[in-house]
């Protein structure tokens, strides 16, 4: 895991990044955008709402590799606290704030897309997990025992298509107000990546800690070495669909890569939940 990260942060250089495919899309104006939220006390309202994540681009740095990043969820705003809603466009406004707020369900061309808010955890270079002091308004990829919350990160020369940069994923054990980050981009620099394993065993530890069974095989396939993350043949794959896709046009060739890429980083995941649904059901 060391090894491909190190590699995907040298590789990148300075850009802009975002995030725009299907499966997450921060490509909301400052206006109002139709929503359905899911107030504290359980009820529902539909309505606009106007605010919520209006970001779309963030810079990356090459000196983070030295300072750190700046926090990834404030870069586009997954962070903001107040919204301004309305029931219907011709209605009045109302002031909203976080703690009004338990999800919202923001309707896009693409599908519906919900959040929730939640304090992030994730683990230190001693596996301990700490609280990050940092809370975010997060997108679900896929409810389960426990869910999955994140988005993709593209990157942007002047005059390119983008590329996919990484994807942070967050997992939310059901009925807590915080998710766990396996992977803290937000903590990784040159001094850091030698611990990136323990970080990672000692978040996904956390996670499934009700779950022993699961954790020894985790702990015995990290011993022997296999991969949690097959880039291998992922690589295998990139070049085969290189092949096939070839006669198609730029932008769904570039489309294709990018929901291979995609599909790569969050499978591992889907499969920890699988095995711990069989181990621990």
């Amino acid at each position: 895991m060391k090894k491909i990260l190190f590699f995907l942060f040298l590789s990148v250089g300075t850009m802009q990044a975002q995030s725009e495919d299907d499966m997450i899309t921060f490509d909301f104006s400052a206006d109002y955008k139709p929503a359905e939220i899911t107030f504290m006390d359980g009820h529902k309202e539909n309505g606009f709402i106007y605010g919520f994540i209006d970001n779309t681009f963030f810079t990356f740095d090459p000196s983070s590799l030295i300072s750190g990043f700046k926090s990834i969820e404030s870069s586009v705003n997954l962070n903001d606290k107040h919204f301004d809603f309305k029931n219907s466009l011709e209605g009045s406004a109302r002031k909203l704030t976080v703690a009004d707020i338990k999800n919202v369900l923001v309707t896009k061309q693409s599908g519906n897309v919900e959040y929730g808010y939640y304090h992030i955890k994730t683990a230190n270079a001693k596996g301990e997990i700490v609280d990050t002091k940092k809370s975010a308004w997060l997108p679900f990829i896929k409810k389960d025992k426990i869910d999955i919350l994140g988005y993709n990160y593209f990157q942007k020369s002047p005059g390119t298509l983008s590329e996919l940069l990484f994807t942070p994923v967050y997992l939310h054990r059901n009925n807590e107000d915080f998710v766990i980050v396996p992977i803290d981009f937000n903590g990784i620099n040159l001094f850091s990546f030698g611990k990136i394993d323990e970080k990672f065993m000692g978040a996904i530890t956390e996670v499934f800690k009700d779950c022993p069974v699961l954790i020894e095989k985790m702990k015995s396939d990290a011993v022997a070495k296999k991969p949690l993350f097959d880039y291998d043949t992922l690589k295998e794959d990139l070049k085969e669909l290189k092949k096939t896709s070839k006669d198609l046009p730029k932008k769904e060739r570039k489309k294709l890569k990018d929901d291979l890429q995609s599909a790569y980083n969050i499978q591992p995941y889907i499969n920890l939940i699988n095995q711990y649904k069989i181990s621990c059901p």
